[in-house]
């Protein structure tokens, strides 16, 4: 039995490079999609693609497919970097257009995979979420609502899905800390930073490798569908 087919999208953001390498670490050969194309060291196969390109999708699926064969775990980290701190009064119709085009990229994945997920009788489907889609901060309205709505069909996967043994989940981090990264002293960031800890139950922020391990949590049990995991260092969502 050949071991299953993991595709990450945004495989090249600091989340994504770290999915990567804890799935191969756990068996799966991992498939990395990303806007650059750039291959990460854990991955068997990679390209460039734009997940809100439906066509680029769909041909980079039929050349994985034909090299490695029919995806079994979906895990979609990919999304546009929020461009700064809009206040709703005055996001434009652009700005949020750009953001909620990857709530459509991540319907296209979805529906790309799910045929092949359902003839296998499983499928593990994993959204990266975060903790703005219940816990609002002024100036990220466009990147929250995206983020909601993804989740939002993410659950609705889990319902439909669910009968053919596939699984959908979200995995929701709040600010992730890389311990090997320089000290951002951005005077922002610090009043932000100081403003999460006073809120967490835990000492430290959440790492790359905590989010990891929870999608590869997600990823190896067949029971939990439905479920979004907050890994925000004990930060209570509400």
């Amino acid at each position: 039995m050949t071991d299953p087919i993991a595709l990450v999208a945004g495989a090249t953001g600091p989340l994504g490079r770290r999915i990567v390498d804890h799935l191969s670490e756990l068996g799966l050969r991992v498939a990395a999609l990303s806007r650059s194309g750039d291959h990460p060291p854990g991955a068997q196969w990679s390209t460039a693609c734009d997940i809100t390109d439906a066509a680029a999708v769909d041909t980079a699926l039929t050349d994985l497919e034909a090299r490695l064969g029919a995806v079994d775990v979906l895990v979609n980290a990919a999304h546009p970097r929020a461009p700064g701190a809009t206040a709703v009064a005055d996001l434009g119709a652009d700005e949020l257009a750009a953001q909620l085009a990857a709530v459509a990229g991540h319907l296209t994945l979805c529906r790309r995979v799910l045929p092949g997920m359902r003839a296998a009788g499983s499928g593990r489907i994993v959204y990266l979420a975060g903790a703005l889609i219940a816990r609002p901060i002024a100036g990220h309205a466009a990147y929250g609502t995206a983020k909601a709505a993804a989740t939002t069909l993410t659950r609705y996967l889990a319902v439909e899905e669910g009968r053919y043994g596939i699984t959908a989940n979200i995995v929701a981090p709040g600010r992730v800390v890389d311990p090997d990264d320089p000290v951002d002293t951005d005077p922002g960031w610090v009043a932000a930073a100081e403003a999460l800890t006073a809120r967490m139950s835990l000492p430290d922020f959440p790492t790359p490798g905590d989010v990891a391990a929870t999608v590869g949590t997600l990823v190896t049990n067949p029971a939990v569908t439905g479920q979004t995991i907050w890994v925000t260092g004990g930060e209570p969502i509400t």
